[in-house]
């Protein structure tokens, strides 16, 4: 367990090697359009609260980031690139080898908060099949991004994590919520049957 830390710690210094500034832009714009859609764009427009704008300011950090790491970061190849193995990778990676295993791994984590700031930031984005397919569209825009302009490996297992990912920050985010309101309502029923 130590060495599988230890690896994606060492994972996330290599990937994690782009331009504060680039960083701040994206993040700029993200939080612009984010706040420009709630206040003025029909079905997104809300009431601007501290939680809202705290929310959005994370969400577009958080997606900053992961245009960072996956677009920006890395090198221009010849040619495009994919890999459309799905069972090999996993295959390899569950016999015990750490660096595909950190990878499958890195790549789930990298999702988690899309899965929590999302449906955070947009009620309607709630529910674990908008999430599936807003993940996976998410994750397909980044790999077509990495194959279009050869700074990545299109891969399909990517997708996969990515997506699932997403759905397990979504269902991070959600449970909290239900285990309140099964709670609420069970003290509710009980008031009532007193």
């Amino acid at each position: 367990m130590a060495e599988i830390i230890s690896n994606l710690l060492q994972y996330l210094n290599i990937i994690y090697n782009f331009t504060f500034w680039k960083s701040l832009i994206i993040m700029a714009v993200l939080s612009f359009l984010y706040f420009f859609g709630c206040a003025f764009v029909p079905g997104l427009k809300k009431k601007l609260t501290s939680a809202t704008v705290f929310a959005g300011l994370l969400l577009a950090f958080y997606l900053s980031q992961v245009i960072g790491i996956t677009l920006l970061n890395r090198s221009i190849t010849e040619e495009a690139r994919f890999d459309l193995n799905l069972v090999e990778v996993y295959r390899i990676a569950l016999n015990g080898n750490d660096v595909f295993f950190t990878q499958i791994i890195g790549n789930i984590l990298m999702f988690v908060p899309f899965g929590i700031l999302v449906p955070m930031c947009f009620v309607r984005m709630r529910g674990v099949f908008r999430m599936l397919i807003l993940s996976f569209l998410f994750s397909i825009f980044i790999e077509l991004t990495q194959l279009y302009t050869h700074t990545g490996l299109f891969e399909l297992v990517d997708l996969l994590n990515n997506t699932l990912g997403g759905v397990i920050g979504y269902i991070l985010f959600i449970l909290p919520y239900k285990v309140y309101e099964f709670y609420e309502n069970k003290k509710y029923k009980n008031i009532l049957d007193k």
